[in-house]
């Protein structure tokens, strides 16, 4: 199980495949064994796949300081990733706030990324802003006090209406591994980036937005107004957030095509 470690904090991978490189960077909660299970490989079947599992995601570290749970510290664990795999430029293609780290990266690493895929995470706003940060301020307070054997029930209630499905299901207890300190951690401390609306048009690599069209018609337009010349916007109808990053049959044609236009 291989692991590069940044200071004394050990961060999880899984390296497959061959061909161009791609970082696939998982959302909220995410780990290696769900995007294994959706079957992400299959969408780029021959490029080299590096699963990164962020500290407080799946088998890396959990850091109990919340100042080491700001999107820099997140951002930097990725490179080192990537430079214990030996890999020196990919495509990141990131799942909902893994998106946003994708942007995080590239602003402060653009050298290291070839292009971002953005999977459903961009809001067509900064984490900064009120519509954004007081939500997840919200969602963090409620991840925190997710404590002993009562916290412990309302997380199993929390995490299968997530994924509107019953507690015994594959997916929920994958989630329920997560240490819900770690996810309110995520949620709080990454208010403090001002981005991603504010890099976007500061990137110069290709960019694929991926976003779910058909519900809240408000973020849908937020989005279509905070689209930067030459970045592709790709609208696709779902009823919800989870149903776009387990709908590859959807995305993943999507995906094919922005990536046969990438220049070598």
């Amino acid at each position: 199980m291989p692991f590069a470690t940044r200071r004394k904090i050990r961060i999880h991978y899984e390296l497959e495949g061959n061909g161009p490189d791609v970082v696939l960077l998982p959302g909220l909660g995410g780990s290696i064994a769900p995007g294994r299970r959706v079957g992400y490989a299959r969408a780029l079947p021959d490029h080299r796949r590096l699963s990164v599992e962020p500290r407080g995601h799946g088998e890396s570290g959990r850091p109990r300081d919340p100042t080491l749970h700001r999107i820099e510290e997140y951002r930097d664990d990725i490179v080192a990733a990537m430079d214990d795999a030996g890999i020196d430029r990919a495509i990141l293609w990131g799942f909902s706030d893994g998106g946003t780290l994708a942007f995080a990266v590239a602003e402060a690493y653009p050298r290291r990324v070839r292009a971002v895929i953005d999977h459903d995470g961009y809001d067509g706003a900064d984490l900064t802003e009120p519509v954004i940060r007081d939500d997840r301020l919200a969602r963090a307070r409620a991840y925190a006090s997710f404590v002993g054997e009562d916290g412990a029930r309302r997380f199993r209630e929390r995490a299968s209406a997530v994924f509107s499905l019953p507690p015994d299901h594959p997916w929920v207890a994958e989630y329920l591994k997560n240490d819900p300190q770690m996810l309110a951690f995520e949620l709080a401390e990454w208010t403090r980036w001002a981005g991603p609306k504010s890099v976007l048009p500061h990137l110069e690599m290709p960019i694929l937005l991926i976003a779910r069209a058909g519900a809240e018609p408000e973020r849908v337009e937020r989005i279509r107004n905070h689209v930067p010349t030459g970045v592709v916007l790709e609208l696709v109808p779902a009823a919800s957030h989870l149903e776009l990053v387990l709908d590859l049959d959807r995305t993943a044609p999507r995906v094919r095509r922005f990536v046969a236009t990438l220049p070598d």
